[in-house]
């Protein structure tokens, strides 16, 4: 049984439909509770997917708790996986009503201040933790998590379904977009929300289009438009960008961003799966360089990094920077982009992400039970 809070678009969500089509793709069982969300069509038809709210909010979280353990009733799962803390408080009922073995994923990377209250939080709540990466791994024992509860798995694209663009592609996306075969086009998929840098990216495309007068940026990746995302639209006036800066509400299918882009650029961090899947697709990535391991980009290897950062602090000169340096050398840019191909080839590659998930829902199955699960089979096959 997995527990999603939402399945909105963004790079925890997309995680989560990956794992659970992976899943039923190898002929397990697989349950998802979530609140529903864009992603939600997406999932496959052997899944057995139900819609509830999942919030912490203290009216809902009753109802919430009951439904989950009365769907666990009736499935019997051998493991709850939660995707969020949220997802984790409201699996306690049926956790210990049933005495279910749960795994939860800590997707996300915190402030300092913050790790205390969400050991006590997995320590209470959850048989083993998957973090995404040894940092946040690092920072929850060294602040009182079990070490044997933990275990770091890198995320993962499906590279048989995200693959290399092809030239043709290419052609096409150019034609769907209106923009010539000279256009440079830098593409960014994000959320638009505080810490995204999003404005930054704008304020340093000012500074690129001035350089390369036949530069565009392509922005897409919210699940809808709202009166606060009306900034990007003042800002797109205010700079007189109306012929060079795309908006776009996010959307499945992203393959036509890939296709139409020569770079593509996540000015917050140089990671996450928007990264991967660009990178999978043969893009180089311009990004803020973090400090911290899973290193996803090599810097002069598979895209160019802004300097790194412990505050966050996002540099639209140095965004714009290595945005001209690539554009100016499309040449370089296309031997990055294979390079960064073969980096989430090799390296986050989701057929290894999800065997070892899947070893980590049987060794959390059988301490609990000291005896192999029905998982057993598929991990020998």
């Amino acid at each position: 049984m997995i527990i999603a809070k939402h399945l909105i678009y963004g790079g925890t969500e997309k995680y989560t439909l990956n794992l659970v089509n992976s899943l039923v793709d190898k002929g397990i069982s697989v349950v998802l509770v979530t609140s529903g969300g864009p992603l939600t069509s997406h999932i496959s038809s052997n899944a057995k997917v139900f819609i509830t709210p999942i919030s912490r909010k203290y009216r809902i979280k009753e109802i919430t708790e009951k439904r989950i353990l009365e769907i666990a009733r009736i499935y019997k799962p051998q493991v709850i996986h939660t995707q969020c803390r949220t997802s984790l408080v409201c699996s306690q009922l049926a956790r210990t009503t049933l005495s279910i073995p749960l795994v939860t994923h800590e997707h996300h990377m915190y402030n300092k201040e913050d790790y205390p209250f969400i050991v006590n939080e997995l320590n209470d709540g959850a048989d083993k933790i998957i973090t995404i990466g040894p940092y946040t791994a690092k920072e929850l024992i060294k602040n009182g998590l079990k070490k044997n509860k933990i275990i770091s798995i890198l995320n993962g694209v499906d590279v048989q379904k995200v693959l290399p663009v092809t030239e043709q592609e290419r052609k096409l996306a150019r034609k769907y977009f209106n923009f010539n075969e000279k256009d440079k086009v830098i593409v960014c998929l994000s959320r638009v929300e505080p810490g995204k840098g999003i404005d930054k990216l704008i304020r340093g495309f000012v500074k690129v289009s001035k350089q390369i007068p036949e530069a565009k940026l392509v922005i897409a990746g919210d699940d809808y438009w709202d009166p606060l995302k009306t900034d990007l639209n003042d800002m797109r006036i205010a700079y007189n960008l109306q012929k060079k800066l795309f908006l776009f509400p996010g959307e499945y299918n992203v393959r036509k961003y890939h296709a139409v882009a020569d770079v593509f650029c996540y000015p917050a961090i140089a990671k996450g799966m928007a990264v991967m899947e660009a990178m999978a697709a043969g893009l180089p990535v311009v990004g803020r360089k973090t400090i911290r391991k899973p290193l996803v980009v090599e810097n002069n290897i598979s895209g160019l990094m802004t300097n790194p950062t412990s505050s966050y602090v996002i540099d639209p000169d140095q965004i714009a920077e290595k945005l001209i340096y690539l554009l100016e050398r499309i040449s370089l840019a296309r031997t990055m982009g294979k390079a960064a191909r073969e980096r989430i080839e090799t390296k986050f590659n989701l057929e290894n992400v999800v065997k070892k998930i899947m070893h980590t829902y049987e060794e959390t199955i059988s301490i609990r039970h000291l005896s192999p699960s029905r998982l057993y089979r598929y991990l020998n096959q």
